[in-house]
């Protein structure tokens, strides 16, 4: 990956660029050597923000984080752009095409390692509730249309 990192009102610290890369680094393993990546590093007034932008072919995968200190929107900002890539990857996988900035065993990793479903609550309802329930909110939708 290519990282581009620019400022906006702020000076570029030997260890901003450093946390950047070695944060920005992990998201390698996504995309391949040649794909590039745009940082920019702003101040405004007590606010510390970072936006990442990232060209895929057809899209633009983006992220913009604010915080007081920039090392937490940089944390900040690399866990939603990998969570947007896996929300990604889905949608690759069902078109069964792979932009060309993806590595292949990216596209083709199966999406049940990266999330378990677990139902944590069940309700169960009768049926003659339910048109209960039904029948109550349709009478007191017909008395309000028709009282003046």
């Amino acid at each position: 990956m290519r990282i581009t990192i620019s400022g906006k009102n702020i000076e570029l610290t030997e260890g901003l660029k450093q946390a950047v890369e070695e944060k920005l680094s992990k998201l390698e393993k996504f995309f391949k050597p040649d794909t590039d990546v745009y940082v920019t590093l702003s101040v405004e007034k007590d606010r510390q923000k970072i936006e990442v932008t990232i060209p895929a072919k057809g899209h633009v995968i983006r992220s913009e984080q604010v915080s007081n200190d920039m090392y937490v929107s940089i944390d900040l900002v690399e866990e939603v752009i990998e969570r947007q890539l896996r929300k990604y990857r889905t949608k690759i996988s069902a078109k069964k095409y792979a932009p060309a900035i993806f590595q292949d065993d990216f596209v083709e990793a199966d999406d049940a390692e990266d999330e378990e479903i677990k139902i944590v609550r069940t309700k169960r309802f009768s049926l003659q509730e339910k048109r209960t329930y039904i029948r109550t909110y349709r009478t007191g939708m017909l008395d309000s249309c028709f009282s003046s």
